[in-house]
């Protein structure tokens, strides 16, 4: 999930947008499913200086960026271990209406505030 991002184009529209920064969420730890801790959640960014934890280098294999007058997609390849997720884990929702709504209203807060 993208916290935030910024992105360039080359000069030719031919040219692939490289995504320079945005983070997303990931485990503290390993060894538990996101599904169970979805509240705890902490963020993995691609560049430093946002206070938050580094994507380490060889984690993403791929990034596609798509935008348009409502919305940005960020979607891609990571290998999840990296930033301590399980393997099999397919992740979760990590929206305020799941089964932890107390820290997960504050953690929807965050990305305003930025």
């Amino acid at each position: 999930m993208v916290r935030h991002g910024s992105f360039i184009k080359g000069p030719s529209p031919t040219d692939p947008v490289r995504v320079l920064d945005f983070c997303l969420w990931g485990p503290p730890d390993y060894g538990r499913s996101v599904g169970d801790i979805e509240g705890i959640m902490v963020a993995y960014c691609s560049k430093p200086g946002h206070g938050t934890r580094l994507i380490p280098e060889g984690a993403l294999t791929g990034v596609q960026f798509m935008k348009t007058k409502d919305y940005i997609q960020v979607v891609g390849f990571i290998n999840q271990t990296e930033i301590n997720m399980l393997p099999d884990d397919f992740g979760g929702e990590m929206d305020p209406h799941g089964a932890d709504r107390v820290r997960l209203t504050t953690l929807f807060l965050i990305p305003h505030v930025c």
